[in-house]
This record gives structure tokens, C-alpha cells and sequence, in this order.
């Protein structure tokens, strides 16, 4: 097994490679690299894993800036984190599928689901937002949380399982969000063990004192202010499975969106016919878009997998994904499977957008101790290392 999950992980490591080499091999830092976690490591040091940054703490994030703020220089920093990161793809694949097998079963069906499970996160759609970038690891952390709280109480336990896991609960709002999964998963099962649960209770607990002592509710992203209704089928199932011809959806909508629900529906009946998970999987997509759209605050606009807010489709797609993956694998109708697979082919098949810009808008100078860092968007950080890390500017 050891061999195939180490295939998984490769697997992930040349699909993100693909879609941004340059970021890879030339280096990459964004925004909240900077002025959130480089220069907060660079002023506080391991003890900024206790500052919440948009009301949440992201201690991995604050655990990366600070090793390399600590045994590193600044000029190392723009391919150290792109590198950090693509180590933590290869682990979170590999120990997807490490964690998914045991749901599966032994033969070639249970071992590409594991396979396609592991390597999702890195295939689903999304417009650059989150890839090679220690800010937003926590999207790719959040699925093997969740495989972690499913199996408390009932896998292999182990206190790296345990702490990793708060560690985990402790890397922005997901472990908050299972919270939910976990309740039901015991009320269930009440011959699951509760103890091994407390620290990823425990991270849980510390983001919700978090969240409630730093976040006020903004107006702009209050549920009234979105127009659910009109806009749910265009954005959460029509964008998520149309490809690249965005024109030609937008020109032939009704039929866009009438073919969409007919395969949807196909792939629905067959995954539920092969498992009980395919219809909660899709309930929870549509829900996580919900949260999505108006966590992000944008009423007034659509939230599209290539454009400015695609994380927050990252969720939603994945639950997409895994969902199609029982119908297209489980499934006992032909008509469902081919219907799941198309479905599928089409949410992989879209060729990322790139909104951010290239690594070459990512640089770092050095004169006189004083080091210069420039990152999109326009955005620099001045490290002065001769004075000890003593002195910084943000611009």
C-alpha cells in the first residue's frame, strides 16, 4: 500500500507542477506571505501562531514563516515556501489515500477510488488563488481533517493522530465546520471512544474563542444580501461542470443548465444505489457554496471557479468530486456511471485562468543587510537583518 499512496502523492506534487511550473522553479510568495506571516514570524517569532489573522489561526502557515524566519534568510524565502508547499501536497496525498482505504474495498474499484480521492483536491477547477502558497494550505489540509474525524474512535488510533488533528482543527475555519460530522458520527456510533476526539475538540474551541473575540459579522456578507435563488443554478452547479467555453454557456444557458441537472441527476440515483454517502456529499456541496459566497461578501457577484473568491468553490467541487466518484466507480446503473464520468471529465477538464501574476512579479534584493521583498499584488516588505530582524517596513 505504502508503494501506491507514494504514487498518489507524486501524482499531486506533477499536477500542481503543471498547472503553475513557474511558481515552482522560480519561486513564489503571495500576499498574505508578506505582511501577515513573514513579517509577524520576522517580529514575534513561533509566538505569532497565537495571532488570529481574519479571525482564525492558521497555525501550519505561522509554523512554516517562522522555521524559515528563523534558520533561513530572507532571499531563500520565495522558492523555500513553494517547496514547503509541495512537500505538503505529496503528505496530504499520500496520507489520503493511507486514510481513504480502509472505507474502500480491496479490489481495483476500493484502489482507485482511494487513488482519485487522494489526487482530487490537486485536479478540481480553480483559478491559482491557492496553489504554492502557505496562506491558503488550509484548503488542502481540510480533506484530510476530514478523513481524520470520520475515523476517531474506530481506525488505527495514535497520538500523532490525535495532535495532528488540533494542529489541523488549529489551520483556519474547517476543523469548526466538521464540527457538525463529528456530532453525528458519535450520537451514531456511541461505541466510538470520545477521548481520542478532545484535541481536535480542543482546536475547535480555541478557533470559535478566536473567531468571536476578532470577527464581527460584516453587513455585505449577511445571508439577506444574497440572491440565492437567482443565482444558485448558474453558479454552484452550471460553472462547475461547464468547461472552458464559458460564452457558450452564458449564450445557451437553459440548455447548459437542463443537461446539467439531467446528468446530475443520473449520477445522484446511481451513487445513492451504491452508497449512502452520495447524497449527503451532494447536500454538503451546495451548503459549503452557501457559506462560501457569503463569507466572501460579494453580493452583487458571482463567484466563478477562474475569478477573484475561487477558493471558497474549492470545497463545493470537492464534495462534487468525491460524490461522482462513488457513482461513477459504485454505481450499478451504466447510464449513471457514463453520466458521472462525463460530469467528472468536465470539472477536470478546465484549463486554469491564471489571475494571479507570474513568479517574476515575486522578487527579493538585498543592499546593505536590508532586504527587499516584492509580491503580488503590489505589495513590499523591507527585512533589515543587520539590525538582528529588528527593523521592518510594509509598503
Amino acid at each position: 500500500m505504502r508503494g501506491k499512496a507514494i504514487v498518489a502523492g507524486v501524482l499531486a506534487v506533477l499536477i500542481c507542477m503543471l498547472k503553475y511550473p513557474h511558481r515552482l522553479f522560480r519561486g513564489f510568495l503571495w500576499a498574505e506571505d508578506g505582511p501577515i506571516f513573514i513579517l509577524q514570524a520576522a517580529q514575534h517569532g513561533f509566538r505569532a501562531i497565537w495571532i488570529p489573522y481574519n479571525g482564525y489561526l492558521h497555525a501550519i502557515p505561522r509554523l512554516i514563516a517562522g522555521s524559515w524566519t528563523a534558520l533561513s534568510t530572507p532571499d531563500h524565502f520565495i522558492h523555500g515556501f513553494a517547496w514547503t508547499c509541495t512537500a505538503a501536497y505529496f503528505i496530504i496525498a499520500y496520507s489520503l489515500f493511507c486514510l481513504s482505504r480502509r472505507h474502500f474495498p480491496s479490489n481495483w474499484r476500493g484502489h482507485l477510488l482511494s487513488l482519485s480521492v487522494a489526487v482530487l483536491p490537486f485536479a478540481v477547477p480553480q483559478s491559482g488563488e491557492i496553489y504554492f502558497t502557505i496562506t491558503n494550505l488550509q484548503w488542502f489540509f481540510s480533506p484530510l481533517l476530514a478523513f481524520l474525524v470520520i475515523d476517531f474512535g474506530v481506525g488505527i488510533d495514535s497520538p500523532i493522530r490525535r495532535w495532528s488533528a488540533m494542529v489541523l482543527a488549529l489551520t483556519g475555519p474547517f476543523g469548526v465546520l466538521l464540527l457538525p460530522l463529528a456530532g453525528v458520527l458519535w450520537l451514531s456510533h456511541r461505541s466510538r471512544r470520545l477521548r481520542p476526539l478532545l484535541p481536535y475538540l480542543m482546536g475547535c474551541a480555541m478557533q470559535l474563542v478566536s473567531y468571536t473575540l476578532t470577527h464581527g459579522q460584516e453587513t455585505s456578507s449577511r445571508i439577506s444580501n444574497y440572491a440565492l435563488t437567482k443565482d444558485f443554478p448558474t453558479s454552484a452547479i452550471g460553472e462547475v461542470f461547464v468547461p472552458n467555453s464559458v460564452d457558450f454557456f452564458y449564450q445557451h444557458q437553459g440548455v447548459c443548465l437542463l443537461a446539467t441537472c439531467g446528468l446530475l441527476a443520473l449520477a445522484l440515483l446511481n451513487g445513492i444505489r451504491a452508497t449512502k454517502l452520495s447524497l449527503p456529499l451532494f447536500i454538503a456541496a451546495a451548503v459549503l457554496w452557501t457559506i462560501g459566497v457569503i463569507r466572501q461578501g460579494t453580493p452583487d457577484m458571482l463567484i466563478h471557479w477562474y475569478g477573484y473568491g475561487a477558493r471558497y468553490l474549492f470545497m463545493p467541487e470537492l464534495c462534487f468530486g468525491v460524490g461522482l466518484l462513488f457513482a461513477a466507480v459504485s454505481g450499478v446503473l451504466t447510464i449513471g456511471r457514463l453520466a458521472a464520468i462525463t460530469l467528472l471529465c468536465t470539472m477536470v477538464w478546465k484549463a486554469p485562468l491564471p489571475i494571479v501574476p507570474h513568479a517574476d512579479d515575486t522578487a527579493v534584493t538585498k543592499e546593505s543587510g536590508m532586504f527587499m521583498l516584492r509580491f503580488p499584488p503590489a505589495r513590499e516588505l523591507q527585512l533589515n537583518t543587520s539590525e538582528g530582524n529588528s527593523a521592518f517596513s510594509l509598503k
